[in-house]
């Protein structure tokens, strides 16, 4: 299932980059760039992180939205 429809990134990179060591949103993002464009995806992100015990931070945090 497609996460980020700006970037095209589907749930199974997301849990990969998570897998991966990826801890907050900001993570996520300078991994797979999900959550870099309009930020309808970082709900989703959020839950994905705390499914796998992770901290969760704000969506944009030290991203540039392009």
């Amino acid at each position: 299932m497609i996460v980020c429809v700006c970037h095209a990134v589907n749930d199974r990179k997301i849990k990969e980059v998570i897998q991966n060591g990826a801890r907050s949103v900001s993570a996520i993002a300078r991994s797979c760039r999900a959550g870099t464009d309009c930020g309808a995806c970082c709900s989703s992100l959020r839950n994905m992180l705390a499914e796998s015990g992770a901290r969760t931070g704000p969506c944009h945090e030290g991203q540039s939205r392009q």
